[in-house]
């Protein structure tokens, strides 16, 4: 693939959407970024699909789409975006799951957040989250104030990883995307890496809608996760008392049942649709919920 020419109307902004058998739904996650004023184009990784995806693609979007030969899991289908990124001379990567939807002067709000701050390596925004019939369930809310976003981040992750921009230098010298959580808490470990290497920063306003499914890995995969979360916080733990408090939370989920965790989950849920609380849950990479602290 022959590498841009770097000019003034050269997008600075790349869409990183990896795919694995998303059919329609990619199609209305490409057409929600056409109502965005920022310059941008868009790449699908597709990974190693039953049926190719590149024909869910709309011909008239700025698309590219590289297709792995086999399932790799989402870390190396990201690590190829990024590398593509980082060689096509793109300053910015946004990312966005193929089931999920940008809502309008999101990458036009984040790259103004990331040009006006030059320590600022990640973006994220509040992020909606529906059901499958585009029902709310609540909005994943955060500060933006990058002390706040540290602390949580001993919990899990304050962000929605569809949410989020971030600088393509900079995800590249942390070597991306780590591929030991891969299809657990490849995000998390990432945004680890990047946490330190500069400032993190939220749009507190909904900028991505979610949507929740009971099929999500979270929830049929919930114990590797948390296996996986708990290695995370060990791994960057330290003396206050947020780092304890979020170890200790996510050893404590391990040994409650899952079928109980997954009742208290949709009880939990329903309360805050009814309520309208805001939630502070964050995703995995297919868009499902996981648990976090209030």
């Amino acid at each position: 693939m022959q590498k841009k020419e770097s000019t003034s109307n050269f997008p600075r902004v790349l869409v990183l959407i990896p795919a694995f058998n998303s059919g329609p739904s990619l199609t209305r996650a490409i057409q929600s970024l056409q109502e965005d004023g920022c310059a941008h184009d868009i790449l699908v990784v597709d990974d190693g699909s039953a049926e190719p995806q590149a024909p869910y693609v709309p011909t008239s979007s700025p698309t590219q789409v590289i297709r792995l030969h086999e399932n790799c899991g989402i870390a190396a289908a990201l690590n190829a975006g990024l590398r593509y990124a980082a060689h096509q001379g793109y300053e910015f990567v946004a990312r966005l799951d193929a089931d999920d939807v940008s809502l309008p002067g999101r990458l036009q709000s984040q790259v103004e957040r990331l040009d006006a701050n030059d320590d600022v390596v990640v973006v994220g925004t509040w992020t909606q989250f529906v059901d499958e019939r585009g029902r709310q369930r609540y909005v994943q809310r955060g500060k933006d104030d990058d002390k706040w976003l540290k602390r949580a981040m001993h919990f899990l992750s304050p962000f929605s990883h569809p949410s989020l921009m971030f600088r393509t230098r900079v995800a590249m010298e942390v070597g991306g995307y780590p591929n030991r959580y891969t299809n657990l808490a490849e995000d998390y470990d990432f945004l680890w890496r990047l946490a330190a290497r500069g400032k993190f920063s939220m749009l507190e306003r909904p900028l991505v809608r979610c949507t929740v499914t009971q099929s999500g890995l979270s929830i049929s995969r919930r114990r590797a996760q948390l296996r996986a979360r708990r290695n995370l916080q060990w791994e960057h733990i330290d003396a206050t008392l947020p780092a304890w408090l979020g170890l200790i939370t996510t050893v404590a989920l391990q040994l409650v049942p899952v079928p109980l965790l997954t009742a208290a989950k949709g009880l939990t849920t329903s309360l805050r649709s009814h309520r309208g609380v805001a939630s502070s849950a964050s995703t995995s990479p297919s868009g499902g919920a996981v648990d976090s602290v209030e």
